[in-house]
C-alpha cells in the first residue's frame, strides 16, 4: 500500500470508530478504486460493513443492514486474522455478533439502537 492508501485506511478506521459510517465508506472506496484484486476484496468487506451500519443507523433498514453484513462477513473472513495492520478476526467476530443481535431484536427492535452499539475496528499492533 502507498502512503496515501495507508492514510485513507487510517482515516476510514477512525471515521468508522466514531460512527461516521458513510464517510468511512467513502475513504475506503478511494483506496478500492486504486487497488488490485486481493486488497479490493478486503476493502469491499470494510465498505460493506460501513454501509451496513450506515443503513442501520441512518435509514433504519433492517433487511438492508442484514444483507450488507451478510456480504461483508464472508469477504473479510477470507483474510488472515491480521491484515493491513487490522485485527480482522476481532472485526469478523464483532460483525457476526452484531448480525445475531439484529436477528434477535428483529425489525421492530432496532429503533432504539445507537451508533455506539456498532463494533470498533482495532489495529494490530497499534500504529
Amino acid at each position: 500500500m502507498s502512503d496515501r492508501d495507508r492514510e485513507d485506511l487510517r482515516r476510514g478506521v477512525a471515521l468508522f470508530n466514531r460512527g461516521e459510517f458513510w464517510e468511512a465508506h467513502e475513504a475506503w472506496e478511494a483506496i478500492w478504486r486504486r487497488h488490485g484484486e486481493d486488497s479490493r476484496m478486503f476493502l469491499q468487506g470494510l465498505i460493506l460493513a460501513a454501509a451496513a451500519f450506515h443503513t442501520l443507523f441512518e435509514k433504519r433498514n433492517f433487511i438492508g443492514t442484514l444483507r450488507n453484513l451478510g456480504k461483508a462477513i464472508p469477504r473479510l473472513a477470507l483474510f488472515p486474522p491480521e491484515f493491513l495492520g487490522l485485527d480482522v478476526a476481532a472485526l469478523v467476530a464483532a460483525l457476526r455478533a452484531s448480525r445475531e443481535e439484529l436477528r434477535r431484536r428483529r425489525p421492530e427492535g432496532i429503533a432504539g439502537m445507537a451508533p455506539e452499539a456498532a463494533p470498533r475496528i482495532r489495529w494490530r499492533p497499534d500504529p
